[in-house]
This record gives C-alpha cells, structure tokens and sequence, in this order.
C-alpha cells in the first residue's frame, strides 16, 4: 500500500524513538564492520615478503546506502540512548538486522495511548 503523504496528510502525527539492547548493539556493529570491511581494500603479501596495506577512507557503498560515514554510525550505536525509529529501519534494512518489528511497535503505541488516556482520566 502507497500512502500520498503530500494529497493526503494524516491527521495525527505519532514520532517514535527506540531503544536497543546492548545484544542488538553488538550485533549492529558486528553486521556494519562485516560490510564495511568487506568493501574495503585490504593487506597483501608479496613476493619477497613486502606487506602491502591499504586504507579507504572515502564515501563508500555501505555510507551511500545508510547515508552517513563511520562516525555517525559509531556515534549513534555507541553514545545514544534512543534513536528516531525511521533510522532504526534503515539500519535494520541495510544492515539486516532486527531492531523493531511491526507488532513491537504496535504495542508500544498501544501501550503509550494507554499511558497517555490513564494519566488524562487520573489527573
């Protein structure tokens, strides 16, 4: 289904951040550095034993994809409490990692209206 945003705007808006585990922290980086290294250019031997190493420290696929470099990627997964959940399911898109499921976030809105009723009916 394709919603048209612009023609047709939604009445209430609703911003969700989540919070990860340190378990989905861990497997965030290791998803990461596994692309991100798998694209870089790495050491070789050569004949004679002359140890030949690269560095690329350019824009590559994998920031083009997320749409940040390294740096934000480890300030976000090492620093932040929580984080806007639309960047949560592109890292979980381009990174294939599950961070947040359409049920989990179903009953945390759920759960937040029912938050947000109980304390307007018991003020």
């Amino acid at each position: 289904m394709t919603y048209q945003f612009k023609d047709n705007p939604l009445p209430i808006l609703v911003s969700a951040r989540i919070r990860i585990t340190d378990a989905q922290r861990k497997k965030l980086k290791e998803a990461y550095y596994k692309r991100r290294n798998s694209i870089q250019p790495s050491e070789s031997t050569g004949t004679g034993g002359l140890v030949i190493a690269t560095s690329y420290g350019g824009i590559n696929e994998l920031d083009n994809q997320l749409g940040f470099s390294n740096l934000v990627f480890s300030d976000l997964v090492n620093s932040r409490d929580s984080f806007n959940i639309n960047l949560a399911l592109k890292l979980q898109s381009v990174l294939d990692v599950e961070l947040v499921t359409k049920q989990t976030l179903l009953d945390a809105c759920k759960s937040y209206i029912d938050y947000i009723f109980y304390k307007t009916d018991n003020s």
